[in-house]
């Protein structure tokens, strides 16, 4: 958590006043996300918090926003990149209804959970990259990416 601001402030701003700049500094902090944005940002208003989740409901997305966060770290984990699909389709939209710019972080554990063989592992990542893409998603992250194919993800996520 924070402790202090530069500035000393302790409001939180108006959700309507924020920009869907990539948002940084994180804090990472265990829990419940909703709480823990709201948390950040009385300590801290001019901090962007992005709430880190498995899951893509629209009363999760709306929480958040609420809270005052500007995005959201999603990942497929070892489910079906449809399934990620759906849930980027649905935090997109749950955002756009209400006109609020929200950043979509797609995560793919491709290489940290081994998932196919070793020479299929890049072409299922830039597939699945190209996937959450259309999906709505804003970024794309990708542990235990190898360096010899980190220029082949960058080049294919834009």
């Amino acid at each position: 958590m924070i402790h202090r601001c530069p500035n000393g402030s302790r409001n939180r701003p108006s959700r309507r006043n924020r920009s869907a700049d990539p948002p940084l500094p994180r804090a990472a902090v265990a829990g419940d996300g909703v709480v823990a944005t709201a948390e950040v940002l009385a300590r801290c208003p001019e901090t962007r918090v992005v709430v880190l989740t498995s899951f893509a409901e629209q009363a999760r997305v709306m929480g958040a926003l609420d809270a005052g966060a500007v995005g959201i770290n999603i990942e497929d984990g070892r489910g079906s990149p449809d399934l990620l699909v759906r849930k980027i389709e649905a935090a997109r939209a749950a955002a756009d209804r209400v006109g609020m710019p929200l950043f979509i972080n797609a995560r793919t554990d491709v290489f940290l959970a081994g998932l196919g063989p070793e020479g299929a592992r890049l072409d299922e990542t830039l597939a699945r990259a190209a996937l959450y893409r259309q999906a709505g998603a804003d970024g794309f992250f990708v542990p235990y990416l190898p360096v010899e194919h980190a220029a082949a993800v960058a080049s294919a996520c834009g």
